[in-house]
């Protein structure tokens, strides 16, 4: 019986699938549709090496065209575990009963035990909440992590990149999804469960702490919005810093390093607050080496005199 992969049209016109090369744009469809895909909507357990024999190409183009994807937000890896997850595959491919989630059991017990499994265990279950039965059936072979591990689940993943790969970041629009189709046949019951889950998400990410927007607004770089959230309120910074943020950040926007080949090496906007660049000092050339004296330097710049 062939088996089959659901891939939205839309797929093609979303911001992070044009901006990735053609190498990149190939191993995400045969990630999404290949014979390592499984009914669990995203998830699935497969080596890079493996990935460059059966698509022949050599290892390095495997893990480059990976890596793209890793830093676009589309595909997140545990290179340890060779756990793959590709977080927007439940939109598209939304089971259309619990019988479909019942059909996820064998496979699931198929995927290594790690932090990014239970990553997707956590946003599987947040959205099969919105229909009970499918929750119910999913709670009976994916147990629930614990608040420990589900606390460390982002820094063990962005492990497998590297602080320098970091500054590499391709822009996307990660955090951007296309609302789930009904599945054929569905009644008014299931459609209402759908907007429901759409009016959730809408609502939850209207909840933004002071200043945040601003922040956002102004960062030329918009990925991965919710990491960005949580090093927002970490930092929690009063009406001075923001002021002060946003001034450095005016700037950093117009340095050469953040200009150069279309932006490509702008920073995370949760790297950028975790690493407090904005203490950044700037110069001439616009690069950003070190923390001291930064407040004249950016007086001076704010008030165009330079050096």
């Amino acid at each position: 019986m062939s088996r089959w992969r659901k891939v939205p049209v839309p797929l093609w016109t979303r911001p992070a699938m044009r901006r990735l090369s053609t190498a990149a744009r190939l191993l995400l469809l045969y990630l999404r549709t290949g014979p390592h895909s499984t009914s669990i909507p995203g998830l699935l357990a497969v080596g890079e090496g493996a990935l460059a024999e059966e698509l022949r190409w050599e290892p390095a183009e495997a893990r480059q065209a990976m890596q793209e994807l890793v830093e676009t937000g589309m595909v997140r890896l545990d290179r340890e575990t060779r756990v793959i997850w590709i977080p927007d595959v439940i939109d598209d491919d939304w089971p259309a009963s619990s019988k479909v989630v019942e059909g996820w059991r064998s496979y699931w017990e198929e995927i290594p035990e790690c932090a990014l499994k239970a990553e997707a265990a956590a946003r599987l279950r947040a959205l099969l909440a919105e229909s009970p039965t499918h929750l119910a059936t999913f709670a009976t072979f994916a147990v629930a992590p614990s608040d420990t591990v589900s606390h460390t689940v982002s820094h063990t993943v962005s492990d497998t990149v590297s602080a320098q790969e970091q500054e590499q970041e391709q822009e996307s629009g990660a955090g951007i999804h296309t609302p789930p189709s009904p599945p054929r046949g569905a009644g008014a019951g299931d459609q209402s469960s759908t907007s429901s889950r759409q009016r959730k998400r809408k609502n939850t990410s209207e909840v933004v702490p002071a200043g945040f927007a601003d922040f956002w607004n102004a960062y030329p770089r918009k990925i991965d919005k919710q990491d960005a959230l949580k090093a927002w309120q970490k930092l929690a910074p009063n009406a001075e810093l923001l002021r002060t943020i946003l001034d450095a950040l005016d700037l950093h926007k117009r340095s050469d390093q953040w200009t150069k080949d279309s932006g490509r090496y702008i920073p995370y906007p949760a790297t950028w607050l975790n690493k407090r660049r904005w203490e950044a000092q700037l110069i001439a050339n616009g690069t950003a080496p070190g923390s001291n004296g930064w407040n004249d330097t950016l007086r001076r710049f704010a008030e165009g005199g330079g050096e």
